[in-house]
């Protein structure tokens, strides 16, 4: 009898990993899939906030680089508007470091030889650290795919994302735009593309 029960509890857990449940199986959605379809997409970029005292210099010329690559991407149409009452969602960015250096300090550098060294100390260096939000709007009608997330808070997706540029030549001043240009790329390939994580994971 003890024989059978055993035998009876295996057939039946390979039955379980045979046959998973629906909702294990479910691809995860991310803001790409949800809001290409759109007919359009309004969006507010909020004034950029400098937590890191390095970067007062750049926060407007920051939050234009934002709204540019916004308004010129083909694959969502996103509609820039004035003001986050009458957007579908609203992004904003906090700088949270801004360096720059006369030497690559090499934090990203490991088990190279003397001579590679050599080489890559020798280069200018810059990096931008700032944390990315994408929130609700003050629009009454949302986008559909987006209604649940908003059940739970007004952030849809928030990161901190890095931009790091080295180069032979470059004064403070001509890393500025280089790292703009850097961490709002960053930022559109980690939130707005196909291949961006999924929503169930960025919280």
């Amino acid at each position: 009898m003890k024989k059978i029960s055993v035998i009876v509890f295996m057939v039946s857990m390979s039955l379980v990993f045979l046959f998973p449940c629906e909702g294990k199986c479910q691809v995860k959605k991310n803001l790409y899939s949800m809001m290409s379809d759109a007919k359009e997409v309004k969006v507010y970029v909020a004034e950029v906030i400098d937590s890191s005292g390095q970067a007062a210099d750049i926060r407007v010329s920051l939050r234009k680089s934002i709204e540019d690559a916004l308004a010129t991407r083909m694959t969502i149409n996103f509609v820039p508007v004035s003001s986050e009452n009458n957007a579908d969602v609203v992004i904003t960015c906090d700088i949270i470091e801004r360096i720059w250096m006369k030497e690559d300090p090499l934090d990203q550098i490991h088990g190279i030889g003397p001579a590679a060294m050599d080489i890559a100390m020798s280069e200018n260096y810059a990096r931008m650290r700032a944390v990315f939000a994408v929130e609700r709007g003050g629009k009454k009608v949302i986008l559909k795919g987006l209604r649940r997330f908003f059940r739970r808070s007004n952030v849809i997706w928030k990161q901190e994302l890095q931009a790091t540029i080295t180069k032979k030549v470059m004064p403070e001043k001509e890393s500025i735009p280089l790292l703009e240009d850097r961490i709002v790329q960053v930022f559109m390939r980690k939130c707005f593309s196909k291949n961006a994580q999924s929503l169930s994971t960025v919280y």
